[in-house]
C-alpha cells in the first residue's frame, strides 16, 4: 500500500478487520488505556487485571500487530514512533487523505480528471475498463458524485471510433438511457470478444462447382442473357434431329 492509495485501502482493511472479529474494529476508533498497558507488561501482574481489561489489552494487541502487518517496511518506519492502534490509524489518515485543503484539491483534480476522460493511444477495451473503474472509486473516495447516466455517457463517448456502429444500435434500442456501468461494459466485453472470435476464424476451402456448375458453364453464364443462350441451342438441335429423321 502507498500512501496515495490510502482511502480504498482503507475500505479494503476495514471490511477485512470486520471478518476476523468484528470487537477488533473498536481497537481503531477507541482510545488504549495506556494504564493497562504499565499493569500488564509483567506476567504477575496481568493475572492480577480484571477480566474485561484483559480482554481490552488482548483485542489491542491483536489488531496492532495486523495493522502493522498490512504496512510495507518504508511505511512502517515513518509511523514506528505510533504506538497504540488507534494513533497509527489517525496518523496513516491523515498522511494519507490529507487536511481539508488537500482533500478539495484531490476532488477537483478527479473531477476534471472524470470530464477529460477518454481512450488512450492503442489501449485494449480491458486496460481501459480497469482504468476507467479506477477512476469511480477514486471520485467514490473524495466525494464527487455522478450519476448512472453521466457515467455510462462518459465511458460510451471516451471509447475509439470503430465502437461507432454498435453504440448507435444501443442508442437506438434506447439501452445507453437505461442500463448501467456494470452491465454496459459487459455489453461491449462481449461484443469485443465476438469480433476476436470472427478475426481469429480460419476460412475453410469452398467449391463452387457442387453446386454452380463447371468453370465452363460458369463462364458461359457471364451475361444476363447467357441461359436463353443455352435454351435456344438446345432447341436448334432439337429442330435439326427432327428434321433428319423426317
Amino acid at each position: 500500500m502507498h500512501l496515495n492509495e490510502y482511502p480504498g485501502w482503507a475500505d479494503r482493511f476495514r471490511t477485512y478487520v470486520l471478518g476476523q472479529n468484528t470487537e477488533l474494529w473498536i481497537r481503531f476508533t477507541t482510545d488504549f488505556d495506556q494504564a493497562i498497558e504499565v499493569v500488564a507488561s509483567t506476567t504477575a501482574s496481568f493475572a492480577d487485571l480484571p477480566e474485561d481489561q484483559k480482554k481490552i489489552y488482548d483485542l489491542e494487541k491483536k489488531a496492532y500487530a495486523i495493522l502493522t502487518q498490512a504496512l510495507s517496511k518504508d511505511i512502517y518506519l515513518q509511523f514506528v514512533s505510533f504506538k497504540t492502534t488507534k494513533k497509527l490509524w489517525d496518523g496513516l489518515k491523515t498522511r494519507g487523505v490529507g487536511n481539508e485543503a488537500t482533500r478539495q484539491l484531490r476532488h477537483d483534480l478527479l473531477k476534471k480528471e472524470f470530464d477529460c476522460f477518454t481512450c488512450l493511444d492503442k489501449e485494449s477495451l480491458g486496460d481501459m475498463t480497469s482504468r476507467f473503474y479506477h477512476l469511480l472509486t477514486e471520485l467514490n473516495n473524495f466525494g464527487v458524485t455522478t450519476t448512472q447516466a453521466e457515467v455510462v455517457k462518459k465511458f460510451a463517448d471516451a471509447l475509439p471510433p470503430q465502437w461507432s456502429s454498435f453504440l448507435e444500435i444501443l442508442k437506438y434500442n434506447g439501452v445507453l438511457k437505461t442500463t448501467n456501468i456494470n452491465d454496459f461494459v459487459q455489453l461491449l466485453e462481449n461484443k469485443d470478444q465476438e469480433e476476436t472470435l470472427k478475426a481469429k476464424r480460419v476460412p475453410l476451402p469452398q467449391n463452387p462447382e457442387m453446386y454452380c456448375g463447371t468453370s465452363n458453364t460458369s463462364s458461359a453464364r457471364t451475361g444476363p442473357h447467357a441461359p436463353c443462350k443455352r435454351r435456344l441451342s438446345l432447341a436448334r438441335i432439337c429442330m435439326a434431329i427432327r428434321c433428319k429423321f423426317l
